[in-house]
């Protein structure tokens, strides 16, 4: 037996949506006790239970970044007379792959993904 499928409509269409989220973090930080490592992920924003004790010192930090930015990708089409809709956010938060040496790069986090 041979099945067969209709054609669907062909004023249906698929549709892309490109999104975006800008978030920009200026950081001043002031250490009485001790410094953090530069990939301390206290660098990227605060855990005051992570805070380190040690001599007495005074160490400050400047650190920005827009590493908590956000781009996504939305896709929307019919099947076989079904909405389906995929989604897939990424961010750059938390990623230590990159150094200032080379390229400043990082690495993308995969946030949201789903059909």
């Amino acid at each position: 037996m041979k099945k067969s499928f209709a054609q669907e409509d062909s004023n249906k269409t698929t549709t892309f949506k490109f999104g975006r989220y800008i978030k920009a973090d200026f950081l001043h930080t002031w250490y009485n006790n001790v410094d953090v490592g530069s990939t301390s992920p206290l660098r990227d924003f605060h855990l005051p239970r992570q805070i380190p004790i040690g001599d007495i010192d005074r160490n400050y930090d400047i650190d920005y970044h827009v590493k908590e930015s956000r781009i996504n990708f939305d896709v929307r089409t019919t099947l076989l007379g079904k909405e389906v809709q995929g989604f897939l956010e990424l961010d750059f938060l938390l990623s230590s792959q990159g150094d200032e040496k080379v390229s400043n790069s990082f690495n993308p986090r995969l946030r949201h993904f789903y059909i």
